[in-house]
Parts: C-alpha cells; structure tokens; sequence
C-alpha cells in the first residue's frame, strides 16, 4: 500500500505545475446532466481547494462522521500529505495496489476506489475499472463477465471506440466508451448508473476530482452524498 501511495505521491507533486493549470481551465461542477445538480449549495469549486489546509484530524473526523473508517495504515497514507484536499486524502486510500510486473490491479480499501486516468494497462482498462466499482459495491451487485473489446480503436491516432460487456444478474448489458489514447473514457461513469437506475438500485457510483489526474469513487445513497458535499465542499458526479 505505501510503495503505491508514495508513488502516485510523488507523482502528483512533480506534476503540481500542469495540475494547477488544468484545475484552473476544468469547470468540475456540474457535469451530471441535473443528476445531483447543485446539491448541498456549494459552490464550484477547482480541484485542489475543497478541504485544503484544514488540520489532518479535523478532515479525518469529517470523514469519520460520514461513515468511513479507516485503518492505521491508510491515516499513515493520509500523514504522507496532511494538508490535501479531501478527494486527494480519499485517493492515497483508495489507489489499490499496482504490479506494474504483471499489470495486475488489486483493490485495498472497500470504501472508496480512485484512479489515475491516465492507465498503463490499457488492454484491460475498462475490466479493472469494473473491478473497482465491484471492490467497493459491498457485494451487493451482480455483476460478472465483464469483457473490453478494443477490435475498433486505432491505437497509433488514439480513435476509434470500445466495446465493453457485462453480465447483470444473467442480464447483457454493452457500453461504448471513445478511445483517447491511453485515457480512460470517464464517459463510462454515467452508463454504468444508468444501468443501475434500469435495474431497479437504489445507490449510484459518485465521483469527485482528485489530483492525480484522476477521480476518487464511492458507491452510495444520494441521502449521503447530500452530506458529503455539504460537511466537505466537494461536488460529486454520476456522469461526466
């Protein structure tokens, strides 16, 4: 967990530069359609600003009082950059660990997933961007066989689409995301909740910026997202 956490660290912080500038031009408010609208009444906020500079305890508690919990050694994640924003603070937890060996990703946490969307195995972006909805769904959704047909992409111009499949409960469903070299398509956010508002769940995956050129995600009740924008600043999204 630490040897992840202190790379996209240090990754982070030598790309301060270019980040702060895409912050600056990116509008991070509300991208949803109406989903979520302006719940909370914040105010838009650039990435890097919602909970920078509050205390390392107070930000924990906040969190605490929204229902997550945390090991020693993801506040020993958080202690690495204690004046983070929260979306950053919930990302060094929810990294997951990379073998860059055997482009394997595993998932740490069961609360939050968050990725650089900037990927390095793209030939299986899009199945272990589902393995992260899934580490962080609690069990509660049945999904399985999830596929990623890349037959239309031309890698060498970064065209082209993606086919991705699933299983849903022995239910087909196809999403079609756009290639962009080796971006993932977050597009695919808002297909992935529209499937859930088709079957019937209640919850919804929302996201929020994080720094790492990247989005931090969790998988609950629009009762709680209300709170977490409200008690953190932070906008949440359904669909990019």
């Amino acid at each position: 967990m630490r040897k992840a956490v202190g790379f996209f660290l240090c990754f982070s912080l030598c790309m301060a530069g270019i980040i702060a500038l895409k912050g600056d031009s990116i509008s991070w408010g509300n991208l949803n359609g109406g989903g979520m609208g302006s719940i909370g009444g914040m105010e838009e906020l650039i990435p890097g600003q919602a909970g920078a500079g509050l205390p390392l305890e107070i930000k924990i508690s906040v969190l605490e009082g929204l229902e997550l919990s945390f090991s020693e050694t993801e506040r020993a994640a958080m202690e690495e950059w204690p004046e983070a924003r929260y979306g950053d603070l919930l990302a060094l937890v929810g990294w997951g660990e990379y073998d860059f060996d055997t482009l394997e990703w595993s998932p740490t946490s069961d609360q939050v997933y968050a990725l650089d969307t900037e990927v390095f195995n793209i030939g299986g972006m899009y199945p272990d961007f589902f393995q992260g909805l899934l580490s962080i769904s609690g069990g509660e959704l049945p999904i399985t066989n999830v596929t990623q047909d890349d037959s239309k992409v031309n890698w060498e111009e970064g065209t082209g689409t993606f086919q991705i499949t699933l299983d849903y409960d022995g239910r087909e469903y196809s999403f079609t995301t756009e290639s962009q070299f080796d971006w993932l398509d977050v597009g695919i956010l808002g297909q992935v909740n529209d499937m859930l508002e088709k079957e019937g769940v209640e919850k919804r995956f929302y996201a929020t910026g994080n720094s790492f050129q990247g989005i931090t995600v969790f998988y609950r009740d629009k009762n709680w997202a209300r709170r977490f924008e409200r008690e953190t600043g932070c906008k949440l999204h359904t669909r990019f």
